[in-house]
């Protein structure tokens, strides 16, 4: 079952990738004000460009997280707790590790939802989000975390799953409106 240690590590590496989660909020609402604007000036080309870049930005930054996150595993964590308390630095680094993988899907899955929302386009990613989070992360993680009985480090791989799932719906949905659109005002 879940432990005390579970719970202590899976905030440490929560409170990590939440901040580094917030900076790409930030990149989000870049994104849908630039693709909005390009939507607005019906400028799809640019749109599309921007998007990509938009992306690309995400990415990289999250990539460098990851890295500091990778690097910084066995430190990171004694910010939170005691030096004493091994068991939960020891687990917050393996979860720092799956932090640093997901962190890429995270950041392009929350700017992807906001280049959508740039295209107005929010009833379709609630769908695909929905069913990343709801439909495959919870029963994996319950899976992972209760029936194979791999505690937090379980329900973090369902997470990273989960969030890798929604950014490729969202990337691929993005992609495909913006073509579409290009392909109309030709």
């Amino acid at each position: 079952m879940i432990s005390a240690h579970d719970i202590a590590s899976h905030q440490i590496a929560l409170s990590m990738a939440s901040f580094t989660f917030n900076l790409c909020v930030g990149f989000s609402v870049a994104s849908t004000v630039m693709i909005g604007r390009k939507l607005g000036e019906q400028n799809f080309v640019e749109l599309r460009k921007v998007g990509i870049n938009n992306l690309k930005i995400a990415f990289i930054f999250m990539c460098i997280c990851g890295l500091v996150f990778i690097l910084g595993r066995n430190i990171l964590p004694t910010f939170f707790t005691k030096k004493e308390e091994v068991e939960v630095i020891t687990l917050a680094a393996k979860l720092m590790i799956i932090a640093a993988l997901f962190q890429l899907s995270d950041g392009i899955q929350v700017t992807a939802l906001g280049m959508l929302r740039g295209l107005q386009d929010v009833k379709i990613p609630s769908i695909y989000t929905f069913i990343a989070y709801w439909i495959i992360t919870i029963p994996l993680g319950y899976f992972f975390c209760v029936t194979l009985e791999m505690g937090a480090f379980g329900m973090w791989i369902a997470l990273g799953l989960g969030l890798t799932v929604s950014a490729i719906f969202l990337v691929k949905r993005f992609l495909n409106m913006s073509a579409k659109r290009i392909k109309q005002n030709a």
